[in-house]
């Protein structure tokens, strides 16, 4: 019986096991062992976490309902990798505990990049830091009694960012009854700039109906005495500064010993294998991906890591069949963001050609795709 071990349960993780079991039905069990292994006992919808800021919110999805019968999990700190004997070596319930393997898939995502404490500010890094948010929000309301508007600055304007303002922008709202002063600082000289400029002028648009200012090319020095310093020794008031500066390939891919690049990443072939490692796989945001036609670099997306799950899953079946392998593709262009709690914008370009969706429908299908993220169904 050959085991596939899925070292990690994020988007890319679970999405894998979905697509090996639906490979590898009629194998489990008596060909085919799936083994899942995480520090945690669930799957964090890390896409939503800004929604914790305005309400709690149900963010955890135990491991055992993707498993189900035909996968098992295993809850455990990797330690190690013995490439050499097919080992994975992980701490359990204090205990130091092998699992052997005949494929090992690194799917251990990204982690939320940390500000130093010294710069000031709440970084939006976990649910703790989320209700802290709201914490402070509520009582700058409560400290101003309605005499005047909050100024609220969010540092950082991803996806991630923009959606964080958008959301707190429409809460506050809708809670007060003003709309509140939220800006939204970006580091770059326009938003998304790997996007087509008209997506971004168009995510602006929408964010500026909001409410919320974007200061583009804008550097933050720190949050001091409810302001926020700029290095070019500007300074803007702000009752409360949230960062929101992005992600980063997780630091335990390389600390277990697989070379990886300037930004934390290893790089794999176009059928998902490590370099050098032939059983030894790697997707989502923790691989740099090129397209083998076009050279063109995955990006660190959840729709990225789904597609790459998929294909992954397939090349495995016919790698263990001795067949053909497909190979990675690019994931088509298709970009969606919340704009508050109903609406959002969707840009897609197929056959050349560019879409867009705004409003409530663009909400609906925003909320369709972190539904999909994590395989939920409603």
């Amino acid at each position: 019986m050959k085991t596939i071990v899925i070292a990690g349960g994020g988007y890319g993780g679970i999405h894998l096991l979905k697509g090996l079991k639906r490979e590898f039905k009629n194998m489990i069990g008596k060909e085919i062992r799936i083994i899942l292994v995480d520090r945690n006992q669930y799957h964090f919808r890390k896409v939503l976490l800004f929604k914790e800021i305005i309400e709690s919110s149900d963010l955890k999805i135990p491991y055992e309902k993707y498993c189900g019968d035909s996968a098992e999990f295993i809850q455990g700190e990797i330690l190690s990798v013995q490439k050499n004997e097919n080992n994975l070596l992980i701490l359990k319930d204090g205990k130091h505990e092998f699992i052997s393997y005949d494929y090992l898939i690194m799917a251990l995502g990204s982690e939320i990049r940390e500000v130093s404490s010294e710069l000031g500010g709440i970084s939006l890094r976990n649910i703790e830091s989320a209700r802290m948010i709201r914490k402070q929000i509520f009582e700058k309301l409560n400290e101003q009694s309605g005499k005047r508007l909050l100024n609220i600055s969010i540092v950082g304007a991803g996806i991630t960012g923009i959606e964080t303002a958008a959301s707190i922008a429409d809460w506050l709202r809708k809670e007060t009854g003003f709309v509140h002063n939220i800006v939204l600082i970006n580091s770059e000289g326009r938003l998304l700039p790997l996007l087509p400029e008209t997506f971004a002028k168009k995510v602006e648009k929408q964010l500026g109906k909001l409410g919320i200012r974007v200061e583009q090319g804008k550097r933050v020095e720190r949050y001091v005495n409810e302001r926020i310093e700029f290095r070019n020794h500007s300074a803007i008031p702000a009752d409360i500064c949230i960062w929101t500066n992005g992600m980063i390939p997780n630091p335990l891919i390389g600390k277990l010993g697989f070379k990886t690049d300037c930004k934390g990443s290893v790089t794999v072939n176009s059928f998902y294998q490590i370099e050098g490692e032939s059983n030894i796989y790697a997707l989502g945001d923790n691989a740099l991906i090129r397209d083998p036609k076009t050279g063109e670099i995955a990006g660190m997306t959840c729709k990225e890591a789904i597609d790459q799950a998929g294909r992954l899953s397939k090349i495995m079946k016919q790698d263990l069949k001795g067949k053909q392998k497909l190979s990675h593709k690019h994931h088509f262009d298709f970009y969606c963001i919340g704009l508050g709690n109903e609406k959002g914008i969707v840009w897609m370009k197929p056959f050349g050609l560019n879409f867009f969706i705004t409003g409530r429908l663009g909400g609906k299908i925003r909320q369709l795709t972190w539904d999909l993220a994590s395989i939920i169904r409603r």
